[in-house]
């Protein structure tokens, strides 16, 4: 927790949103509880916020949450080819956490481009989320 006045993101910060998160870094997000409750499972949005005007304090980081909660939204998503990996892997960690649907597949397609860069951290991916097709594609460079 840090005394400085959060920023808002200037992506995810619907005027009439009835959740608000709060990064790691202290960036605030305002996004649509019936959003989470569609497309996600992992929030649990409903039992998450107690009061009206609370603010839920998130584990991840800023750039993580901005490209997790676009995918709540019906708009063109971010092209994670351009994402460094570091985000890339936090953003692959988070869909599976909070189980957000639309962007569980396209982490899982942007990990296995990162194999040949990347193969130790896809391998723990693979292995923890349990993908047994990049388990088999990582593995072996990963012991290489």
């Amino acid at each position: 927790p840090t005394d400085e006045v959060p920023m808002e993101s200037n992506l995810v910060c619907a005027a009439d949103s009835d959740l608000t998160f709060l990064s790691n870094d202290n960036v605030l997000f305002k996004v649509h509880r019936r959003n989470l409750e569609i497309l996600s499972e992992g929030f649990a949005a409903p039992a998450m916020v107690s009061g009206e005007g609370e603010i839920v304090q998130m584990a991840e980081a800023a750039a993580v949450l901005e490209l997790l909660f676009q995918y709540l939204y019906p708009q063109r998503h971010p092209n994670l080819n351009l994402v460094e990996f570091e985000i890339l892997n936090g953003l692959a960690e988070a869909a599976e956490k909070y189980q957000v649907y639309p962007t569980l597949e396209t982490c899982k397609a942007s990990m296995q481009a990162a194999i040949p860069h990347h193969p130790v951290e896809v391998l723990e991916y693979a292995t923890k989320q349990g993908y047994p097709d990049l388990i088999q594609e990582a593995g072996p460079l990963a012991v290489s």
